[in-house]
């Protein structure tokens, strides 16, 4: 059987994160986040953990972490001492456990609640987030963890 809705679901998802690449708003994230972090690249990593996962609970975390992907070479191209290498494991691990948060957060998610809602268990929004967002949270923490320990093991020489 074809799940339809969550089909439909996917498409107007790419759909709408096109439109804000298209709009300008993902390049905007980008300088925001140059602007207040670039001074201290374990900190622009570390944001780029968080400001990824929130985004990826409220979009489907592969098609945002798709559309970032330019966002991370704009950070790359503002300044020569930018190594996107990092900021690269720092988008994946924030799309990944920022996906955790909703059921609309990864494409896993989505698929779950509808198979659920067909063999006659509903799982609410506020059900999901109970247990989603605390694993979110937690998992976000322990990624801010290793990028501030690790962040050295990343680095890529250009």
């Amino acid at each position: 059987r074809i799940e339809w809705t969550a089909l439909i679901f996917f498409g107007g998802l790419f759909v709408m994160v096109g439109g804000l690449e298209h709009m300008g708003h993902l390049e905007a994230i980008a300088f925001w986040i140059f602007d207040n972090f670039a001074d201290d690249p374990v900190m622009l990593a570390v944001m780029v953990i968080w400001v990824s996962a929130f985004s990826s609970a409220i979009v489907d975390n592969i098609p945002f972490c798709a559309a970032m992907i330019p966002v991370i070479y704009k950070l790359g191209e503002l300044s020569e001492d930018i190594n996107t290498a990092p900021l690269f494991w720092a988008l994946a691990m924030g799309c990944g456990f920022g996906g955790n948060a909703t059921p609309i957060g990864s494409s896993a998610n989505v698929m779950t609640v509808s198979i659920s809602e067909r063999g006659g268990h509903k799982i609410t929004t506020a059900e999901w987030m109970r247990v989603g967002l605390p694993v979110m949270l937690i998992t976000c923490i322990v990624a801010t963890i290793f990028m501030v320990l690790f962040y050295d093991s990343l680095y890529v020489n250009p």
